[in-house]
């Protein structure tokens, strides 16, 4: 996951939050953010829009014109309450800071589950049922997939 956000205080915490769950990269302004998600095309992106320079609006109508990039899920994490700007504009999501880990991995979850982001798998390490459940239907998904010899 990427996270594009000028505050490296606010980078730190989402990081910390998510860096069980995720791989996440960092990108402390919005022209990194763009040149970083057109090299690795992550699984889905968090947001800010106030940020110098190329601000947060710039960077979600880049991706969202970028054919490699537009399906990717954006969830917009910022002081900024402009909700429906954010939704108009393609987010997936769009959550008001502060946030908590609950608040942003369930935005997460339904940003991946709606933008078809099979790839991206939640599982809480705390919940062995869920977990367990969670890895029975990856096996059966690859099992449903793979040819029989």
């Amino acid at each position: 996951m990427l996270v594009i956000d000028d505050d490296s205080g606010a980078r730190s915490l989402i990081a910390r939050m998510l860096g069980r769950d995720f791989r996440v990269v960092e990108a402390e302004d919005g022209a990194t953010g763009l040149t970083l998600a057109r090299d690795l095309t992550p699984d889905v992106i968090t947001l800010d829009i106030l940020m110098p320079g190329m601000d947060g609006w710039a960077v979600l109508r880049a991706l969202k014109a970028d054919a490699a990039l537009a399906g990717v899920p954006v969830v917009v994490v910022t002081i900024v309450d402009e909700r429906a700007a954010g939704f108009a504009a393609g987010a997936a999501d769009y959550l008001t800071k502060p946030v908590d880990r609950t608040r942003l991995l369930e935005a997460l979850r339904r940003a991946a589950h709606e933008h078809g982001a099979a790839a991206a798998l939640f599982a809480d390490d705390d919940d062995a049922p869920a977990r367990e459940a969670l890895l029975a239907g990856v096996r059966d998904a690859v099992a449903a997939r793979m040819p029989v010899a």
